[in-house]
């Protein structure tokens, strides 16, 4: 006979979505998940800034971290307990790297190329105060984000939410979903913390993050379903990254500005790319 916490713990996963059918589902409450644990974790560090709390706040930054990392956790839970077609969805795009090598150098300087042409254009239109044209890794944490965010991004956002949306919504309208939320996600997380917590850089960053995920959508359903090349475009934009010089805001506006243009050309010219399907049966 069941106790009672298992008759409760079998009837939570016989809720869960398990068939690639219901699992549509599950993203919302994914995003549910994600968007309310990131506030918890941040709460602590928030009510000492308004001297709600005791200092110092530097005392629950661990928990603010935690809250960065809110979006892996929940995929590989949720992935978990929806059985093995969803666990191997999740995983399987990881190991999916047998494309023409050109794609490679293609996803890792796209990002850096958007930004210098965007550049380009901006001086030979008269344009002032435009700053340098790359915004490389200099500090050993820029390299270390560079090289472990990507997964940490993309294993969640287009390894769990965008396969569930994509199959209730098509590819194009997933995407737009997918990066407003991912963008939405880093606007929360960075909420009243630190310097570049304005209303301008938060519109960017929404725009820059839903055009670049149309971009990286594109990528993925090109090379077949290859998460690997979208997590190496998600780190090229770390080669020349212009965040790194907010709340100076113009580099992150003709970056943004770029990846618009690139990501409305691809919806337009290449409708072929969006009817392509990259599902993982079951």
């Amino acid at each position: 006979m069941l106790e009672h916490s298992e008759l409760q713990t079998s009837h939570t996963l016989s809720a869960l979505p398990t068939s690639p059918e219901s699992r549509p589902r599950s993203a919302t409450l994914f995003l549910l998940a994600v968007f309310g644990s990131t506030w918890l974790f941040q709460l602590p560090a928030l009510l000492v800034e308004r001297g709600t709390l005791p200092g110092p706040r530097e005392r629950f930054m661990p928990l603010v971290v935690l809250g960065f990392f809110a979006p892996t956790i929940f995929a590989i839970a949720l992935s978990t307990l929806e059985g093995r077609a969803a666990r191997r969805e999740l995983w399987r795009p990881l190991t999916v790297w047998r494309v023409h090598p050109g794609w490679y150098a293609a996803a890792l300087g796209l990002s850096c190329a958007i930004f210098v042409a965007m550049r380009a254009l901006a001086a030979a239109v008269g344009g002032s105060e435009l700053g340098p044209w790359l915004y490389p890794p200099a500090q050993p944490q820029q390299l270390a984000a560079m090289l472990i965010i990507p997964f940490t991004e993309q294993i969640p956002w287009r390894g769990y939410v965008y396969p569930r949306l994509q199959r209730a919504h098509g590819a194009q309208l997933a995407s737009l979903i997918t990066g407003f939320a991912w963008g939405l996600f880093h606007v929360q997380k960075h909420a009243f913390i630190g310097p570049d917590a304005t209303l301008t850089v938060a519109l960017l960053t929404l725009a820059f993050m839903t055009s670049g995920t149309i971009v990286f959508s594109w990528i993925y359903l090109r090379s077949g379903g290859s998460l690997l090349l979208v997590v190496l475009a998600n780190a090229g934009a770390y080669l020349n990254n212009p965040t790194t010089v907010l709340p100076n805001t113009r580099p992150l506006a003709l970056h943004t500005a770029g990846f618009c243009l690139c990501a409305l050309a691809l919806l337009l010219f290449d409708r072929g790319a969006w009817r392509r399907d990259t599902s993982v049966g079951s």
